[in-house]
């Protein structure tokens, strides 16, 4: 048998002839862009009677509307502050009807404006919309000058012709029903229709960015703390804190944060990029802080906070000024965790969980009545140093 279609002449590549093409091409070519205007892709059957020549018999638009929530999804990553263009392989008329229904914009553009590369080409792919009738080598093209431009770059795709745009991509996401070529080359592989899916990755990945942010800048403060309490009661006072309460604020701190990594928090509104220096200048700032108030208290503690009568002094104080620092450090998640007033937190969203609320206070009661029983832990310190010897 043989194949045979109707010439369009518009998509390229080994066209075929019916015996009326030439009469009715142009009516063809006008019925063919008013439905591709309106989003219709379009197929023209033909019929061949016998051994006779094949003759036009008509023009079947056919539709693929985006799915429901495609909209509302660009929209919130729109205002997510994620940019998005789409790259598809559509002719440019449906392209513009597609950008259209979903919110994007109707500046699409050909794929012959990608072509020759210039720095007007490279802006021209920053401010368009998106492209229509490109190339697999133009969609890795667009993600390539994005990438220049120092953007970090998201594909979705679920052909074979997406899979060197998705290698390329920071974040290749292969959608619901991708090919094996797709899914091989993506980073990301959806398992349900839909992109809605992604706006909910962005969001929880904001608010781990949240909660690592606030343990990094807690965990470094509270070291510089530790360390410069120490070291200046050493150095400055010839003082010593012994090694037990040195070790009960190790292991304490560390186990009373674990609940940070569910902790509530509150997905930034714009992308956030990470800065080492500023964390790194808060941290030193936090963690100095902390060390004057510590110091405040500790040459204050024989005036303001005098051992009772018949206890013994300096074991008194090492228990106190343990206190201090231990509360001090516990409630220092707090203020890590907000960029505001602390306790105006506790009223909004932002608030922390409950399971990090109820380990700060438990390990605070815990340090509490360890400290007050502070002469019974030497008593046991003492045993257990005799018993190693």
């Amino acid at each position: 048998g043989r194949l045979e279609v109707l010439e369009t002449g518009d998509d390229g590549g080994e066209c075929w002839t019916c015996a009326d093409a030439e009469q009715i091409r142009e009516q063809l070519r006008t019925v063919d862009c008013r439905f591709s205007s309106q989003g219709y892709k379009t197929v023209a059957v033909a019929i061949q009677r016998g051994d006779g020549p094949m003759e036009f018999a008509a023009i079947v638009p056919m539709i693929d509307p985006p799915r429901e929530d495609t909209k509302i999804t660009i929209h919130r990553i729109r205002q997510a502050g994620i940019n998005v263009k789409m790259v598809t392989g559509d002719h440019l008329n449906i392209a513009i009807e597609t950008s259209r229904l979903i919110g994007l914009g109707t500046g699409v553009l050909p794929a012959g404006d990608l072509w020759p590369a210039s720095a007007t080409r490279d802006e021209t792919i920053m401010t368009a919309d998106g492209f229509a009738q490109v190339l697999p080598r133009d969609k890795r093209e667009v993600v390539l000058v994005l990438q220049n431009k120092g953007l970090v770059v998201g594909m979705t795709g679920d052909g074979v012709n997406d899979a060197p745009a998705l290698a390329q991509a920071q974040i290749g996401i292969a959608v619901d029903d991708a090919t094996e070529a797709a899914r091989s080359a993506a980073d990301v592989i959806l398992t349900s229709p839909g992109l809605s899916v992604i706006y909910d990755a962005v969001v929880e990945s904001r608010r781990i960015f949240a909660r690592l942010r606030a343990y990094v800048l807690y965990r470094v403060a509270a070291t510089i703390q530790i360390v410069c309490v120490l070291s200046i009661m050493i150095y400055a006072y010839n003082d010593t804190m012994p090694a037990l309460y040195v070790i009960l604020l190790a292991l304490l701190n560390d186990v009373t944060m674990l609940p940070v990594a569910d902790d509530n928090a509150v997905a930034s509104a714009l992308p956030e990029i990470p800065s080492m220096p500023q964390i790194m200048l808060a941290s030193v700032l936090y963690g100095l802080l902390e060390t004057a108030q510590t110091m405040a208290f500790y040459e204050l503690q024989p005036r303001w906070f005098a051992a009772p009568d018949g206890v013994d002094a300096e074991m008194y104080k090492d228990a106190v000024v343990y206190l201090q620092i231990s509360m001090a450090v516990e409630f220092l998640i707090f203020s890590c965790r907000t960029p505001g007033f602390v306790l105006f937190s506790f009223f909004t969203e932002n608030r922390p969980s409950l399971a990090l609320f109820s380990s700060v206070i438990l390990g605070n009661v815990l340090v509490s009545l360890l400290a007050g029983f502070a002469n019974t832990l030497k008593i046991i310190q003492v045993q257990v140093l005799w018993k190693d010897i």
